[in-house]
């Protein structure tokens, strides 16, 4: 039976992923243009990944559904550890396992001879973890000295346990509401769109060559309601916003697709919540008006590909998805949401490749000025996949609701401080564009890896290994030698492993 104590989790390639959300709307010819060459190429439909097998938790449980359950099994599929499942416990099954996480506070299995069963294996080497607050019986009583539970169950320490914790920029360049806005207008004297030009934007592209960001905008044509063809060229911004696609792709940046008219590719009967959108009446409507924007953006960007696309107020129904990836074959990247919002029927994922060939890179976190909820779930991000994809809307300044009364100047620097917090603790993560997110989704969704203990080393074997893999080892001791790895360790016991090569061997002198 191991005596170590270890866990390794896959990390999505570390990457910090803004989605500066643009909505370009432009027409004219003179500004360099040219997309730039991707740091992380993206991989073939053909190289998937090679299945691992073997068992490494066993989760007990009453139920065979329930929330906890799903968050359980979730969280295990994304650390690659295998899992089988049972409502009975003998010492033969447990030979078969590493940890035993017992998933409801009422478990007939640990009556009688079954709390006795566990203890002893625990005792030899295995690792337990309850995962809710056990029920005060006879049988809990009695062994639980030795479960770290006192007086009875009114304190409770998880013994070698498994903490399962609650964990997106959009709409720049678009056209831009004429006028003015009071507290703009107080603040700077300018104009709606003259702030923009004059004070955001030069402020969004000195963070940019400040911090290493590359930032992604995804295309608007027009904000109009028109839901039938002929989809005409219907904008007025096109010297502007040019002007903000070329500093886009100069900056390092690339540009997406967002919508000829910023409508969800949705069918009638689709239910929004109290957005004032419109439905289609057909696919063939839509791929229409998906054809009218690649032709507009191809307009001014002859050489883009435009492989991402992120949906209004992330709604995208599975006949607009189906709409986008026949009318766009380089697309291949669909942002959603990652968190559900309640009440919104909104497009949730997770970061994997999908089974229609697309990659989802969802929205984490987003907004200029980040409260403790939204820290807490970007926290959670990082720890779970190294990822902080964040969007950020340049109308956030015009909204009270979303920081507008703070002035631009605090939302910056709050966004600044935010940002530089961050790649303190992960000095690891590296700026992308939703494109080179993507890449490191498919390098992270195709990895196998499988563990070998012997003595004082672990041996880490990476299937379907390309050209670097990102893990993440929690254990009592970091260790003394590592080969075939670069380590940053990120404290609290843990480390981050950039595998270079398909094998990564980790020595710790003394043991562990």
């Amino acid at each position: 039976m191991k005596q170590q104590r270890h866990a390794i989790l896959y990390i999505t390639t570390p990457v910090l992923c803004l989605v500066l959300g643009f909505a370009l709307i432009i027409s004219q010819s003179g500004l360099p243009l040219d997309p730039r060459p991707l740091r992380l190429e993206a991989l073939s439909a053909s190289a998937q990944a090679e299945q691992t097998g073997g068992f490494d938790v066993l989760l007990l449980r009453q139920e065979e559904e329930s929330p906890l359950l799903t968050t359980v099994r979730d969280t295990l599929a994304e650390m690659r550890l295998g899992y089988g499942e049972s409502d009975s416990l003998s010492a033969d099954a447990l030979s078969r396992y590493d940890t035993v996480l017992v998933c409801d506070s009422a478990l007939p299995a640990l009556e009688g001879e079954g709390a006795v069963t566990l203890l002893n294996w625990v005792n030899q080497g295995g690792h337990a973890g309850f995962l809710c607050v056990p029920s005060v019986d006879s049988y809990l009583r009695i062994v639980s000295h030795k479960l770290g539970i006192m007086d009875g169950g009114r304190e409770y320490r998880e013994y070698n346990g498994l903490r399962v914790m609650p964990g997106v920029l959009d709409d720049f360049p678009a056209p831009q509401p004429e006028g003015f806005d009071e507290l703009l207008q107080s603040q700077y004297g300018l104009s709606i769109q003259g702030f923009f030009r004059n004070h955001w934007w030069p402020d969004m592209k000195a963070l940019s060559r400040r911090l290493g960001l590359r930032y992604t905008g995804v295309l608007v044509e027009t904000y109009n309601k028109q839901m039938t063809p002929p989809f005409l060229p219907d904008t007025e911004d096109h010297a502007l916003i040019r002007y903000y696609a070329s500093e886009l792709l100069q900056s390092g940046g690339e540009i997406g697709l967002h919508g000829y008219n910023h409508q969800p590719l949705c069918l009638d009967g689709w239910q929004y919540a109290d957005e004032d959108y419109v439905t289609w009446a057909s696919e063939e409507n839509m791929a229409q008006a998906v054809e009218a924007l690649v032709r507009y953006g191809r307009s001014f960007l002859p050489q883009a590909a435009f492989t991402s696309y992120v949906p209004p107020s992330n709604y995208l129904s599975v006949e607009g998805q189906r709409v986008l990836l026949r009318t766009v074959p380089e697309l291949s990247v669909i942002s959603g949401l990652y968190l559900p919002e309640d009440g919104v029927n909104a497009l949730v994922q997770e970061f994997r490749e999908e089974a229609d060939g697309s990659i989802s890179v969802p929205r984490v976190t987003s907004g200029f000025s980040m409260d403790d909820y939204v820290t807490l779930v970007a926290a959670g991000e990082l720890s779970l996949h190294g990822v902080f994809s964040h969007f950020i809307h340049p109308d956030d300044v015009l909204d009270v609701e979303r920081g507008a009364l703070l002035g631009w100047e605090r939302m910056r620097d709050d966004f600044t401080a935010s940002l530089e917090e961050i790649m303190a603790a992960y000095p690891a993560l590296r700026w992308c564009t939703a494109s080179e997110a993507a890449s490191a989704v498919q390098r992270y969704d195709r990895l196998g890896v499988t563990r070998q203990w012997n003595e004082n080393t672990l041996t880490l074997h990476l299937s379907s290994f390309f050209d670097e893999a990102w893990l993440c080892l929690c254990a009592d001791a970091m260790p003394s030698h590592v080969e075939g790895a670069e380590c940053y360790p990120t404290g609290g016991g843990c480390l981050w492993l950039r595998a270079t090569q398909d094998t990564v061997r980790l020595e710790w002198e003394g043991g562990i």
